[in-house]
């Protein structure tokens, strides 16, 4: 498998991502307020323009659900800033830049042309554009995951005003929409974008007992690095006031960013629902959740004979490839 056996992320994540993208794209591949009694072209048009271009674009949603499945390969359970630090050959390699995000998007795509998948090769692209067309969807998505880079997190930001005419004047918007495709393929592209995002932080926008079991895992992920000496700061320590924090500044903005795309449907209005009730739960309960989450793993750590900090061995570490891939968005 090109995941790794850690506690957050690994291939049952990866799968999860997986169903939650697929679940928001076929919100807008069918949506619910257009009017289907009419004839078929009429209906076509309508779901293209509807959908920013996606409802017509196999390519892009197939793009879209391979991403969500390699978005994560061969993650090794600790962020870019510790990965930069353990391997700094890798980090080099990609320029300090979404490390771990860059090397799932080489190995995937290593996987993906070998030879003995060239008839999938020719089912998703029917010629060389088309090829390049798919690398670069699966690029931008796979990118998209890295949320803690500020300056990729500003970009997306000023393109998101931009395509949704925030804070523009209508002489301004009025300009905007003469170039009808441009602005259609910018908005595609941050929906897109907000499809992996959200679908990568699913369990927050899910039933609480989803949330908790994917929260605890991560906080597993987490402290494991940190009792192994591969992370600075225990988790415990900031974990319930964190998860706050992410819910105010990432988790709900995403919700509501899902719901002004005005293409998902009922589906946003239920991200924002649940990620408000799973907000103000672990308001509630966080404190005492996080308390028995430190002593399981308290426990299980010791026991396992992992309390001494330790270094990562080399079988842990990536080797880099010799000369790196033109990931850029």
């Amino acid at each position: 498998l090109m995941y790794r056996d850690v506690p957050f992320h690994n291939f049952e994540h990866a799968s999860h991502v997986t169903m939650s993208a697929t679940k928001l794209l076929n919100r807008i591949v069918t949506p619910e307020n257009v009017d289907y009694d009419r004839e078929t072209h009429d209906i076509a048009s309508d779901l293209h323009d509807y959908t920013y271009g996606i409802t017509s674009d196999p390519l892009t949603q197939f793009a879209v659900v391979f991403s969500a499945l390699v978005h994560d390969v061969d993650h090794t359970g600790v962020p870019n800033g510790q990965l930069a630090k353990e391997n700094p050959e890798m980090a080099e390699l990609y320029r300090n830049k979404s490390i771990a995000e860059q090397n799932s998007v080489d190995l995937a795509w290593d996987l993906l042309i070998d030879p003995r998948y060239n008839e999938l090769q020719r089912c998703i692209a029917g010629d060389e554009e088309e090829s390049k067309r798919f690398r670069q969807l699966v690029v931008n998505s796979v990118l998209a995951t890295d949320i803690f880079d500020k300056d990729m997190k500003e970009l997306r930001n000023k393109r998101w005003d931009k395509a949704f005419h925030r804070g523009l004047s209508s002489s301004q918007r009025e300009l905007n929409e003469t170039n009808m495709e441009e602005d259609r393929n910018m908005k595609a592209t941050i929906v897109i974008e907000h499809i992996i995002q959200a679908s990568d932080v699913a369990h927050t926008m899910q039933h609480w007992h989803i949330y908790t079991k994917w929260n605890e895992r991560l906080f597993e992920e987490m402290y494991s690095a940190f009792d192994c000496g591969r992370a600075e700061k225990n988790p415990a320590e900031f974990w319930y006031k964190g998860e706050l924090w992410f819910f105010d500044n990432y988790v709900i903005p995403l919700a509501k960013k899902l719901e002004e795309c005005n293409v998902f449907g009922v589906a946003s209005d239920e991200c924002l629902n649940y990620a408000t009730a799973n907000r103000n739960e672990w308001q509630a309960k966080g404190e005492e959740i996080v308390s028995q989450m430190v002593a399981r793993y308290q426990k299980k750590f010791f026991v396992a004979g992992l309390a001494k900090k330790r270094a990562p061995s080399r079988r842990d570490i990536i080797k880099p490839k010799s000369k790196s891939r033109d990931n850029e968005l």
